[in-house]
C-alpha cells in the first residue's frame, strides 16, 4: 500500500464514524499500517463487517483486532484470511471472543496458527453462544487440536459451520465428516425443539380461548 493510499484511508476512517462495511482485502497492508487502521475503528459503533483478508497485518494487526473486539459492540463478521497470523495473536483473539456478544462469523483461513492457539479456540467453543461460523482451514495445527475442537462441539449449541480442513491432521476427511455429521444432527435437534415449542405455544393459545 502506498503512503498516499494509506493516508487517504486513515483520513476517511478518522472522519466517518458510521461505516457499516469495510473491505480492504488485497491491499498489501503491513503490520504497522494494519494496526493503525484497525485502531482507528474503535470509535465506529456501527461497524458490522470487516474484511482485511489477503494482507500482511501479522500478529501486530491481529492483536489490534483482538483489542477492537473487546471494545466494539457491533462487529458481526471478520475476515482475516491469509495474514500471517500465528498463535501469539490467535490466542488473544480466542480469549477475547469468550466474552464477545456480537461476532457470529470469523475466518482465519490460511494463517500460521498452531496447537497453542487452536486449543484456546477449543475452550472458546465450549462456552460461546453467539459464534456460528468459524473457519480455521489451512493453518498448521495437529490431531491434538482437531480432537479438542470436535470434543468441544459436544458442549456447543451455536456453531453451524466449522472448517478445520487442510491442516497437519491425519485422516483429515474423516474428522471433517465427523464435524459435518455432528452439525447435521444438531440442526435436526434444533428444528425438532423449535417445532415442539411452536406446538406447545399453539396448544396454550387454544386452551386459553
Amino acid at each position: 500500500m502506498t503512503k498516499d493510499c494509506f493516508k487517504m484511508i486513515m483520513k476517511i476512517l478518522n472522519t466517518i464514524r458510521t461505516i457499516i462495511y469495510i473491505n480492504l482485502n488485497y491491499c498489501d497492508i503491513s503490520q504497522i499500517d494494519g494496526s493503525m487502521i484497525i485502531n482507528s475503528l474503535k470509535e465506529n459503533q456501527l461497524l458490522r463487517v470487516l474484511d482485511i483478508s489477503k494482507n500482511k497485518i501479522g500478529d501486530a494487526g491481529a492483536l489490534a483486532l483482538a483489542e477492537l473486539l473487546n471494545i466494539l459492540n457491533s462487529l458481526m463478521e471478520v475476515n482475516m484470511i491469509g495474514n500471517e497470523i500465528t498463535s501469539k495473536a490467535g490466542s488473544e483473539i480466542g480469549k477475547i471472543l469468550k466474552t464477545n456478544r456480537t461476532l457470529i462469523n470469523i475466518d482465519l483461513t490460511y494463517n500460521k496458527i498452531d496447537d497453542d492457539g487452536i486449543l484456546i479456540f477449543a475452550d472458546l467453543l465450549k462456552i460461546t453462544i453467539i459464534l456460528k461460523i468459524f473457519n480455521l482451514s489451512r493453518n498448521c495445527f495437529t490431531d491434538k487440536s482437531a480432537i479438542a475442537l470436535i470434543a468441544a462441539l459436544k458442549e456447543n449449541n451455536s456453531i453451524i459451520y466449522l472448517d478445520i480442513s487442510i491442516n497437519d491432521i491425519t485422516d483429515d476427511v474423516v474428522l471433517v465428516q465427523n464435524i459435518e455429521r455432528k452439525m447435521s444432527i444438531k440442526k435436526e435437534q434444533n428444528v425438532e425443539e423449535e417445532n415442539v415449542e411452536e406446538q406447545n405455544a399453539e396448544k396454550a393459545n387454544v386452551e386459553s380461548r
